[in-house]
């Protein structure tokens, strides 16, 4: 991958899930092992350049996690946006208030690049995928 296709992206490491869906992603995923990329729940892409990534940035990103609360979950089934098939995580909320926090703390990173949005409603905290007009 060239330098410009770079991207950078917040991620939570599902290493456990390894075993079960590496070869899948092998084969059906551009965010594959063998790019060095784990299994995961995105959490922001793209984010900053991945030249502007600096001991600061990962220092302010450490402390911003450290301040939020662990939390346990699990990967049951499966899901789909238009694009790409995915285990979804539950409870998913966790993941939500993460998107929301770090998308609070870097306004100039939208999530996906503003293809989901998010609602903050407190009876219905889950993304939505927004399809894009063609």
């Amino acid at each position: 991958m060239t330098e410009a296709a770079l991207r950078s992206a917040l991620i939570v490491a599902v290493p456990e899930v390894a075993a079960a869906i590496d070869a899948w992603r092998e084969r059906t995923c551009s965010a594959k092992p063998s790019n060095g990329v784990p299994p995961h729940v995105t959490i922001l892409i793209p984010f900053v350049p991945p030249p502007s990534i600096d001991r600061s940035l990962v220092q302010e990103l450490g402390r911003h996690f450290e301040s939020l609360a662990s939390f346990a979950f699990e990967l049951l089934a499966a899901a789909r946006f238009p694009d790409v098939l995915y285990l979804a995580p539950e409870p998913a909320d966790p993941f939500v208030r993460l998107v929301e926090a770090v998308t609070d703390a870097y306004p100039a990173f939208p999530p996906y690049e503003r293809s989901i949005r998010l609602d903050r409603s407190p009876r219905h905290r889950r993304r939505r995928h927004r399809r894009a007009r063609s």
